[in-house]
């Protein structure tokens, strides 16, 4: 039987409402682009306003002033964007704890890959031209 949209983000929603989910899959968008409003309103289409307000975005610089990584950690690549979108899960979920063994980029850009290969990060190349795959690398991974 199909599921109905509605009925998809109703999960999403309580999958995000439920803090004591530790193994569940939490997810942030990290991105060059300051267009984080256009992000988060197609977010909002796709999965509902309520599952798109609990995805941390980091978009543009840290200098923009949306957010900020205090961290000692990597700057190089998008490594800031994600210390600072791990800071807000971590805030938001008690108890919850992201490493960089259990967190995974996914990017298009072979130089972000790099960067958060050379960081101990878990990361995927995402060809656009072959998206389909980023499943089963995904799964290759586990």
């Amino acid at each position: 039987m199909l599921q109905t949209i509605q009925e998809r983000n109703q999960r999403q929603q309580q999958l995000s409402n439920d803090n004591t989910q530790h193994e569940a899959l939490h997810v942030a968008i990290v991105t060059f682009s300051s267009q984080v409003d256009l992000i988060r309103h197609v977010l909002e289409g796709v999965v509902g306003p309520t599952f798109a307000h609990s995805i941390p975005i980091r978009g543009g610089s840290s200098s923009s002033g949306l957010w900020a990584y205090h961290g000692q950690g990597s700057v190089k690549g998008k490594q800031a964007h994600m210390a600072s979108a791990v800071e807000e899960l971590e805030s938001r979920y008690a108890g919850l704890t992201i490493s960089k063994t259990s967190a995974l980029l996914v990017d298009d850009d072979s130089k972000n890959i790099r960067a958060a290969l050379q960081e101990g990060v878990r990361a995927i190349w995402l060809n656009p031209r072959k998206s389909a795959q980023l499943l089963k690398d995904m799964l290759n991974l586990m």
